[in-house]
């Protein structure tokens, strides 16, 4: 049985699909392939949920054929700000996403 999707507005005429489901992010890297958006991503994330999920992601999206970039940032609001999101940017410029 297919997993449920669900339409998320953000703005008129910008909405993005969600689907629900137990145990997707084993199969993420298919479906992500699927879009044909490209053979490299980074995987961003903070310090609380990459221990519990960054290795299942990176595992399926690498099986997909896609070189992962793992970008880690410290857990907690303080991480929000411009500076994390300038390091990051950084992180991927050098990782070849620029």
């Amino acid at each position: 049985m297919p997993e449920p999707t669900h339409r998320i507005r953000i703005a008129p005429g910008r909405d993005y699909e969600v689907i629900v489901g137990p145990a997707l992010l084993p199969t993420c890297g298919t479906r992500i392939a699927a879009l044909g958006l490209g053979k490299n991503c980074a995987l961003i994330t903070d310090s609380n949920v990459a221990p519990l999920y960054a290795d299942t992601v990176r595992s399926s999206l690498e099986a997909a054929g896609i070189t992962v970039q793992q970008i880690v940032v410290p857990a907690g609001e303080s991480s929000k700000s411009m500076n994390v999101t300038d390091d990051i940017c950084r992180q991927m410029i050098r990782g070849g996403h620029g």
